[in-house]
This record gives structure tokens, C-alpha cells and sequence, in this order.
């Protein structure tokens, strides 16, 4: 819907939901999986919706009558089989656009095993299928670097970020491979990196989650002081001397894969984030398949990619 979804919110939604249909003597129960696809298909960014899916829910508690026993049940299974199609079309056929071919496999052979099989033991063979791939994945990563020229040209790279000549950009190194479990500190890592201006209609969150330490490294933003009221990216209060990220530069040269759970889970919503306050978002020096990855799911253009950070920065100074 192009904006922040705040997830402690809507758990607490959820369970304080559930604690008042127990008390009342119904069920428990989560979001309308259903609803939610119609909803984001038709683009319907309004309240008005969950004000007539209540209303609605209201009603049949109140008629005396059974209002299901009058709903054509063709249509029930005609909405049903909608959903399923839709997911089936956009996660079986389609979904191939978006990441690999092993991934791809993988997607499929856990829906044929929970179909064959049974549910919970189709999900453990699922689960089995991506630990093997992601094995796979990772071991094809080099462990030496042939690259006589890389020592030098992050030295000099370090030098001219710790220069500070040039205000607003927000430079983040990455390293190793970037996986389905990097997603989350990827996000913490760089929202806490990017400053915006603060608006009055911000939250600002006022907790905050640690996680372990995975494989990314932050070069501190090189920002001048500015009497400008801003915030963290994620809403958190901002350190006092920080201004507001006009740029940001995204390393690559130590990374060495990237799945497409990462791709999606952290550089697709840093993407968004940024475009809803206009900063422009960079690629330095990323590998062929990566780059694939990031054009495949629409996080970056071919106009993203710079060779290296200093050029990256140039275009931005020029």
C-alpha cells in the first residue's frame, strides 16, 4: 500500500482480537487471507473496507436467520478457486521471473510434497529441499580473491568517506552471502543508517529488537550538521548532529550471493522506503547474477549499477 507496516501493531491487533472472541465465546482466528487478495488487487487503500467486512459480520450474528444457508454455494467454491488459482499462478508459473532456477525447484517440490504427502511432512521436506539448496548455494562461494586491486581501492574508498566532503550520502557495505537470514539485519542495519526529516504524523517506535550480528558491515554516513529536525529511517530518534540522506550508496564488492528472499525481504522495502522520501538508492559493484536478481524483482534499474563507490558518488557530487 506504499507505506510502513508497523508489525507489533498488528500482532497486538490480532491477539487482543482473539482475547475478546475467547471471552465472548468464539473463535480464535487471524487476518482474511482472502480478503487481503482482493483487497491488494483492487488497490483499495481505504478502512472502509474492514468497516464493511464488520458491519457485514455484525449482521449475520444479529439476523435471526441463517444468512449462509442462502449464499449460492457455487459461489463460495468460485471464490475459493479464485484464490487458490491466483496463488498457484503467481507462485508456481510466474515466480520463476523473480528468482533463480534452484529456488524455483525448490518452491516446487515443496508444493508436490505437501500435495503427495501430507501437510506437516511436506513442509519438513520443503524445509529439507531449501536447507540443501542454501548449502549449495553457499559453497560455491570463493573463498579467495583474485582481485590484486580490491585492498587498495577500499582504502582509498574508506579515505573518502571519512573525508566527509560529500554532504548527504549514506554509504553501507555488505559482505559474504546474503541470505534469507540476512533480511532482517540487513533492514535494522540501514534504516538505522538513513536519516529523513521527521514529519508530524511520524511514529516513532519505542522499542527496539536485537538480533544476532549477521554478515554486514555499516560505513557511518558522512552528514554536515544542519539545523533540520530529523529521524532514523524506521522511525527511531536520529543522533543529534545527523541531517537528512539525500543518497545512498549500496557495496556489493564483498558479497559474494544473494538469494531471493534477501532480495525481496530487505532491498525491495529499503527500495520503497527510500522512494517515499525521494532518495536515491545506488549499486556499486555488483556480480552478474546478482544483478539479475535485483532487475528481476524491479529493485533497481539498469542505470543503478556503478563499478565502484567513487563513481557512484561522483555522479552524485556532478
Amino acid at each position: 500500500m506504499g507505506t510502513k507496516l508497523d508489525i507489533n501493531h498488528e500482532l497486538k491487533t490480532v491477539g487482543w482480537s482473539n482475547v475478546v472472541s475467547g471471552l465472548l465465546g468464539g473463535y480464535t482466528g487471524s487476518y482474511i487471507f482472502g480478503q487481503t487478495i482482493f483487497t491488494c488487487r483492487s488497490k483499495t487503500n481505504s478502512r472502509v473496507v474492514g468497516v464493511c467486512v464488520i458491519l457485514a459480520e455484525i449482521a449475520i450474528v444479529v439476523v435471526p436467520v441463517s444468512v449462509m444457508s442462502y449464499v449460492p454455494r457455487f459461489f463460495l467454491a468460485a471464490t475459493l478457486f479464485f484464490v487458490a488459482l491466483d496463488l498457484m499462478l503467481e507462485w508456481l508459473v510466474l515466480a520463476y521471473r523473480k528468482m533463480c532456477i534452484r529456488e524455483w525447484a525448490v518452491v516446487w517440490l515443496s508444493f508436490l510434497a505437501i500435495n503427495l504427502v501430507s501437510l506437516d511432512l511436506g513442509m519438513l521436506i520443503g524445509i529439507g529441499v531449501a536447507a540443501l539448496n542454501f548449502m549449495l548455494s553457499y559453497i560455491r562461494v570463493p573463498i579467495v580473491d583474485d582481485d590484486t586491486d580490491t585492498s587498495a581501492e577500499l582504502e582509498l574508498l574508506e579515505g573518502t568517506v571519512q573525508t566527509g566532503k560529500h554532504a548527504g550520502v549514506a554509504h553501507f557495505e555488505f559482505c559474504g552471502y546474503l541470505f534469507f537470514g540476512s533480511a532482517v539485519q540487513i533492514l535494522e542495519t540501514v534504516q538505522k543508517g538513513v536519516y529523513v526529516r521527521k514529519s508530524n504524523g511520524t511514529k516513532q517506535s519505542s522499542s527496539t529488537v536485537n538480533y544476532l550480528d549477521l554478515q554486514l558491515s555499516h560505513e557511518s554516513s558522512f552528514l554536515p550538521n544542519r539545523d533540520v529536525p530529523v529521524q532514523c529511517l524506521d522511525g527511531t530518534p536520529a543522533p543529534d548532529d545527523a541531517s537528512p540522506t539525500q543518497y545512498v550508496v549500496m557495496d556489493f564488492t564483498r558479497v559474494a550471493g544473494m538469494d531471493a528472499t534477501a532480495a525481496r525481504g530487505a532491498f525491495l522495502i529499503l527500495k520503497k522506503y527510500c522512494n517515499n522520501h525521494a532518495i536515491p538508492v545506488v549499486f556499486v559493484n555488483v556480480r552478474p547474477d546478482i544483478r539479475a536478481l535485483l532487475l528481476k524483482n524491479s529493485i533497481a534499474n539498469t542505470t543503478d549499477f556503478f563499478p565502484t563507490a567513487e563513481s557512484a558518488i561522483a555522479s552524485y557530487v556532478s
